[in-house]
């Protein structure tokens, strides 16, 4: 029992890491980020539907694309992605006032 647990436990992890792009825009507040960040997803997740295991490989990868080309739409440029453990697929990285 203990055994399935650990295995159990490290899929969740191990399905847990994604990168996530840091993105700009010239003269864009943080809050005008994730404003047009929350759109995105939005708007990219109307056709998600359940999936299970490695189908929803190709999913997750047109879902993200979608996003990314909706904040490229918006004027938001991409300036280097970082690999992390959990978290969103989105962070702002302009200047913090």
């Amino acid at each position: 029992m203990v055994r399935l647990l650990v295995v159990i436990f490290t899929a969740v992890l191990a399905n847990g890491c994604v990168y996530y792009h840091r993105w700009d825009r010239s003269g864009a507040t943080e809050q005008d980020f994730y404003q047009d960040s929350m759109r995105c997803h939005r708007e990219a997740n109307a056709g998600w539907s359940f999936c299970w295991g490695s189908a929803c490989d190709a999913q997750v990868r047109a879902r993200r694309d979608a996003v990314e080309r909706c904040l490229r739409a918006q004027g938001w440029h991409s300036v280097g992605t970082v690999s992390i453990t959990g978290g969103s697929d989105e962070e702002y990285a302009g200047s913090r006032n």
